[in-house]
């Protein structure tokens, strides 16, 4: 995510998790290239440099968020609005894949709980939707969060949001930084816009 504040834009950039680019934790070997999804597994540091190094650009933040915090965070805000663009089921956030436990919605602007966010953020089983359908779901599910947030009822339950974001968000950001950010957000409610590029 690139932020502007003061403009009240974001700019998310979607790397695909099976993107294969040089992975800096074999930055002098004769096999560097890996899927990005491996970084993780030598810390976020490796992640944000092998980013940092494939566009060229400098990182000063990261946030890493779990499938929970995503349910935890939703409901903790009332639910997002969603305009979902397919018909879907999806396993449940345990990865059940019964019948009784299946997620499924219907194409359309809906209102969505956590659980259903998270199963619209998974999703890319459906044909000619795929990994690309979820990179833009992430997009909307992310940016009904902003839009949330920035929202008279969203604003009041910011305090929830920070208590979840903190057992489930690991961060760099410093606290100070982000009660700033959040204290300026307050103070000049208005809309955000969102640009996605994949």
């Amino acid at each position: 995510l690139m932020i502007d504040p003061q403009a009240h834009h974001v700019t998310m950039v979607s790397l695909p998790r099976d993107a294969y680019i040089p992975n800096k934790a074999y930055a002098n070997s004769d096999f560097s290239l890996d899927k990005l999804t491996h970084t993780g597994l030598y810390g976020v540091d490796t992640t944000i440099e092998t980013v940092e190094d494939f566009l060229d650009i400098d990182i000063d933040y990261y946030a890493r968020i779990s499938f929970s915090s995503v349910i935890e965070i939703v409901d903790a805000l009332g639910g997002i609005d969603v305009d979902v663009e397919i018909d879907f089921c999806e396993q449940d956030e345990n990865r059940n894949k019964d019948a009784e436990h299946q997620i499924c919605l219907a194409k359309g602007e809906q209102h969505l709980d956590g659980q259903q966010a998270l199963a619209y953020a998974r999703h890319r089983k459906t044909e000619s939707w795929g990994t690309q359908g979820r990179e833009k779901a992430q997009t909307q599910i992310i940016e009904a969060i902003i839009n949330k947030l920035t929202s008279v009822e969203g604003a009041a339950n910011v305090n929830s949001v920070m208590g979840i974001a903190q057992q489930y968000v690991s961060t760099n950001i410093p606290m100070d930084a982000l009660t700033s950010f959040l204290s300026y957000q307050l103070d000049h409610l208005k809309p955000w816009t969102v640009e996605g590029i994949t």
